[in-house]
């Protein structure tokens, strides 16, 4: 639980950090989805409803996974550009 929580408190800052920084628009769009994905994977979890909820909360975990691979892939990208040249050229 602790780890969840710590995750949402990482995603805010990092959102906020991403629209007060000269971030990419698409990887401000990724920072901004985790809280969302985070709040509805919560949500499909924790609400008792007649239709099946908990059937999507594996879904948005695996959307929170690809996001946040995501997100690291592309801010590596532009924080070392060289460096991911260089990875490239290795291979």
């Amino acid at each position: 639980m602790w780890l969840v929580r710590g995750y949402a408190g990482v995603s805010l800052v990092l959102t906020i950090w991403a629209y007060l920084s000269p971030f990419l628009r698409r990887i401000r769009s990724l920072a901004s989805s985790l809280p969302i994905l985070l709040i509805l994977q919560f949500l499909t979890i924790h609400l008792k409803s007649p239709l099946p909820l908990g059937v999507v909360h594996p879904l948005t975990g695996f959307l929170l996974f690809s996001t946040s691979t995501t997100l690291v892939h592309r801010a590596f990208q532009v924080a070392f550009p060289q460096a991911d040249t260089a990875l490239a050229a290795k291979s």
